[in-house]
Order: structure tokens, then C-alpha cells, then sequence
């Protein structure tokens, strides 16, 4: 699973490009070293997420995919900020589902505002 910024995920053309790039060269053994200590990696399969939606995820599952929090934790509504280094995303997502992100075009489409409502920001 490969996180990839909001507004690449937004536009369906750039996302299944990006997606065609990192299958081109990803799947297969990748061998590298960390420390001196030699590491193996084997890429079977490539998909891609947002970086915010992946954060959820990886907090409401386990390496098997199995929901790991209480089911009262799934209906909350909940936000998660991922920082980058010239980015901020915010994601709001209830019921396993997202529903508010602020990527670059949502705010200018205003849905900044609805994030800051619903979060009482």
C-alpha cells in the first residue's frame, strides 16, 4: 500500500497513472541494507490510498485486516491530520467511510469550512 497525496488521489487520471508507474517497478524482491544489516523485501502487489485515509485505516485494522477497535470507536467520527512538509491534509471519516477532506481543490470548493464546522475548529 502506497500513500499518495489527497489531490493526486482527486483526479482519477493522475492516480491510475501514479498507480501504473509504481507497478511498473515495485513488484519483485527489493534487497537493502539499514544499519549494516541486510533486509528482504518482496512486493507481490501495488495499491495506492491517501496519505490521510491510510492513517485511518492502519488505526481501525491489523496487518490481516481485521477491525481491531471497539465498534463504538467505528461510528465516531474521527479526524486525522497528516503533516507533510509542505502539506497539511485533514481527513474526516465515520463509519469507515471518509466523509470531509481538505484537499487543495475542496477548499476552494469550501469544504474547508464544513471540516471546521464539524470539528468545532
Amino acid at each position: 500500500m502506497v500513500g499518495l497525496p489527497v489531490e493526486v488521489m482527486l483526479d482519477k487520471k493522475q492516480a491510475r497513472k501514479k498507480l501504473r508507474e509504481l507497478r511498473s517497478w515495485m513488484p519483485g524482491l527489493h534487497i537493502f541494507e539499514v544499519n549494516g544489516k541486510e533486509y528482504r523485501v518482496m512486493v507481490i502487489n501495488v495499491e495506492i490510498f491517501s496519505q490521510p485515509g491510510g492513517g485511518y485505516f492502519s488505526r481501525l485494522l491489523d496487518d490481516e485486516g481485521r477491525v481491531i477497535i471497539p465498534v463504538s470507536d467505528l461510528k465516531a467520527l474521527t479526524t486525522i491530520c497528516d503533516i507533510g512538509f509542505h502539506t497539511n491534509d485533514v481527513l474526516s471519516a465515520q463509519g469507515a467511510e471518509i466523509v470531509l477532506t481538505n484537499a487543495p481543490i475542496a477548499m476552494r470548493m469550501g469544504e474547508i469550512n464544513k471540516l471546521a464546522e464539524q470539528t468545532n475548529s
